[in-house]
């Protein structure tokens, strides 16, 4: 591949060509121009730079569809079928979320992506004080499995993938949908569904923790491997890189945190004795083109897909090719959006989404243009839609499979990333691993640095973000039309639904399965100390949240964030 003669005169070339230009280059925008991991972008790349990185075809970027999988997970990728279109909605209540869903289906979805509000999130009923004036706020007011029944009406599960974003709690989500399978008659081993799970990054990026790390690690592993075992369509954990971009994270750390959490989940479920290939298929990754750094997210993807290909093989020892595969669910938002001049948000969703697509996404979920002001309207969820649509069929970008492959700039910029993502991972390690990162407080210092630079940029103007720092109109009308809203009365209507279930269902079998939960969480963490089964039975017994919550905390308490210095 590198002719030495070739190379020789491509030197000669570039240099002449900086020479002849030297005058351009002293009056470029800036002196130095970088990635937001502070990795350095050439003014221009050539098989020089290929050649100097130690560059080799087969080891770095491979065929589509093989080992490492840099270039997809597929074969034929997009030619074959196209990613899959998500959108992540849900009203306050049951029935409105009934209502949008069906709705939703009908536009061309094929799944119902569940947007959780805080209390369910939580383990908080809607009758607790804590709760207060967040019911039904931001997502759905998920109290029981009779709300689950509600929502899921006249859905079949057994067609349509049924995913949530469900962490604390993440095991009560898995067991209620289980038992809505079970009562439409659907046989668990083609149950499809998906659930978040990472409870890992909730300690330092979005705060929506219950227990101590140790334990909820264990509550995730349990979902894992109970998964594996009974639903092999099944999606028992997403473990999120987003969520760090959105706290500000630089795109090395973002990639690493999130990695890093990928193989302790993975760690877990091997020093508990399970088949590394029984499970690892059924892992995804739940990635960003958050930064609107077009290259630099395409190149992030494609290192992250090779390191994780590579650690599955040499550290696991995974066996099965679909084992190895960094199968990653693209999303934007977050810090991408912006509320100042918000319809420059759909230009932004379309960047994002031509990044996600030429990265190789399996699956694609932009947010609405408008949740800056609220939960997303229709009309703002239909057209993130609509937009991966026109990109889907009217750009050509699927006709072949990986079409930036053997870029210079691109190949180039997925080594560098490669080295500063696994030189993260193994900081990391140094450090004792991530519970011991979580407990004292790396990741949270890295993510405040990260921040504060961020917002530093910003506020300087060094970095642009149209009509926030730059091309600003003051007169322009800066509010959507339709907000939506959770109305008033909402709050006090989930009272009272919760009140109902109470006086009906049979409080002798509520306090058992309570009891058989707490019982069972006192064991140690082993294969047959799994909790889900006694999770299914809770549920089943219309326990709430809050109640199966309760009964968690009484043996493992709850976590106090330590205070950082």
């Amino acid at each position: 591949m590198f002719d030495k003669e070739k190379l020789k005169e491509i030197e000669k070339a570039t240099q002449a060509w900086g020479k002849a230009h030297a005058r351009e280059f002293d009056a470029e925008r800036r002196k130095e121009f970088a990635c937001r991991s502070g990795i350095p972008v050439q003014r221009c790349y050539t098989l020089l730079d290929l050649e100097e990185r130690g560059f080799d075809y087969l080891k770095d970027v491979g065929l589509p569809g093989d080992y490492p999988f840099v270039r997809g997970t597929r074969p034929t990728m997009y030619r074959g079928r196209l990613w899959e279109s998500l959108s992540y909605t849900g009203r306050g209540t049951p029935e409105e979320c009934n209502e949008l869903w069906k709705s939703m289906l009908t536009s061309g979805l094929d799944r119902v992506f569940i947007a959780l509000d805080l209390p369910t999130q939580l383990g908080l009923d809607p009758d607790d004080a804590m709760a207060e004036g967040e019911v039904g706020r931001v997502g759905l007011s998920m109290t029981s499995l009779r709300d689950w029944e509600i929502a899921l009406d006249g859905i079949n599960v057994g067609d349509v993938m049924v995913s949530f974003v469900s962490n604390a709690l993440a095991a009560v989500s898995v067991a209620s949908h289980i038992a809505i399978a079970e009562r439409q008659g659907v046989d668990l081993k083609r149950l499809r569904g998906e659930c978040q799970n990472d409870i890992l990054k909730e300690y330092t990026v979005r705060g929506n923790y219950i227990f101590p790390p140790g334990p909820s690690l264990r509550l995730g592993t349990d979902i894992i491997c109970y998964c594996a075992e009974h639903m092999p369509r099944y999606e028992p954990i997403t473990v999120s890189v987003t969520h760090y971009a959105h706290r500000g994270a630089t795109p090395v750390h973002a990639a690493a945190f999130g990695l890093a959490n990928g193989f302790a989940y993975l760690q877990e479920i091997v020093d508990r004795g399970v088949d590394i290939d029984a499970v690892a298929p059924h892992i995804y990754i739940l990635a960003n083109s958050e930064h609107t750094d077009f290259f630099q997210e395409i190149a992030k993807h494609r290192a992250m897909r090779k390191i994780y290909a590579r650690t599955l093989k040499e550290r696991f020892g995974a066996k099965k090719p679909e084992s190895m595969m960094c199968r990653v669910h693209g999303a934007n938002g977050g810090l991408s959006l912006q509320k100042q001049q918000y319809l420059n948000n759909i230009a932004r969703n379309t960047i994002a989404g031509m990044a996600l697509a030429l990265s190789g996404c399996n699956a694609i979920g932009l947010r609405a243009y408008d949740e800056h002001f609220g939960t997303p309207t229709r009309d703002a969820i239909l057209t993130s839609l609509r937009t991966q649509q026109v990109i889907a069929y009217e750009t050509g970008i699927t006709d072949t499979v990986d079409p930036l492959a053997g870029s210079y700039f691109i190949e180039s910029l997925t080594l560098d990333f490669e080295k500063h993502i696994m030189q993260e991972l193994e900081a990391i390690e140094k450090r004792g691993g991530v519970l011991r990162c979580i407990e004292e407080g790396y990741f949270h210092r890295a993510l405040a640095e990260d921040g504060y630079n961020w917002q530093k940029a910003i506020e300087s103007g060094e970095m642009v973000w149209v009509g926030v720092n730059k091309f600003t109109s003051e007169d322009e009308e800066n509010r959507p039309t339709k907000i939506y809203r959770a109305k008033p009365e909402f709050e006090a209507q989930r009272v009272e639904a919760l009140g109902e279930l109470r006086r009906k269902r049979e409080a002798k079998r509520v306090q058992r399965t309570l009891d058989e939960v707490k019982a069972m969480a006192s064991l140690p963490a082993k294969p047959e100390n799994n909790l889900m089964p006694a999770m299914i039975d809770a549920v089943k017994a219309y326990c709430t949240n809050g109640e199966i919550a309760q009964a968690l905390k009484a043996v493992w308490g709850e976590h106090t964030e330590a205070r950082l210095v």
